[in-house]
């Protein structure tokens, strides 16, 4: 569901490119330092060494098999893994703490092949990364997908057409305005929401997810 079919595209707060805290952005350091991400050699996050072995990324070996793999599926490892193994251990740990921050678990958790998805993909099909991504940014996909994102920004009009100049953007309020107006949506569409209940299991089936979970009142399965 998109913004504006929630009637939220008045409340966009748009950070554009050149405003100080998209231009800014800082790392805690090991020694508790703040450092900037830049590539200033004299005080940043992203140090030679670790810039040089991003670079190298394509000539390094694809045929490797990590050792560690998720129990869901041999054919997968953790993020921490495939970033070292692709980029070395310097760009392993900066993705590691952004990663805290979004999934508020380890990189070391976490499936390669969930999050990092076409980064995987990439060096399954092009022996490397680095590849992958110049040769997919002029492929007919990616040129399908630049219409079709367009496409779902011009109802914004002329807020959707700057949306290139954007670094973020957020919506008034904070995103609890965004999941309030998004319950308030589809409690009006016939849509059961229940709140503070016990999942126990999603389950595809003809109809749709079903989910089981524990009813409070009888103690009792119930979906």
């Amino acid at each position: 569901m998109q913004i504006c079919e929630l009637g939220l595209q008045d409340d966009i707060i748009a950070i554009p490119k050149t405003h100080p805290s998209a231009k800014n952005r800082y790392i805690l350091g090991p020694s508790n330092q703040l450092l900037p991400l830049s590539l200033n050699p004299l005080r940043s996050a992203i140090s030679p060494t670790t810039l040089m072995s991003a670079t190298l990324e394509p000539f390094r070996s694809s045929s490797a098999q990590a050792k560690s793999v998720t129990a869901q599926s041999q054919d997968d490892e953790s993020v921490d893994s495939f970033l070292r193994r692709r980029f070395g251990p310097g760009v392993a740990n900066l993705a590691s703490a952004g990663l805290h921050g979004i999934y508020a678990a380890s990189s070391t958790d976490l499936s390669a092949k969930t999050v990092l998805g076409r980064l995987y993909e990439w060096e399954k099909e092009y022996g490397s990364v680095i590849v992958g991504m110049i040769r997919a940014k002029y492929s007919d996909k990616a040129k399908t997908e630049t219409r079709e994102e367009a496409e779902r920004w011009a109802p914004l009009g002329e807020l959707g057409q700057a949306r290139e100049k954007w670094a973020m953007y957020g919506i008034k309020g904070g995103l609890g305005s965004l999941t309030a107006k998004l319950e308030k949506e589809i409690r009006e569409r016939g849509v059961d929401v229940r709140l503070g209940e016990v999942v126990e299991s999603l389950q595809a089936g003809p109809k749709g997810v079903e989910v089981s979970f524990v009813c409070h009142t009888i103690a009792s399965r119930c979906r």
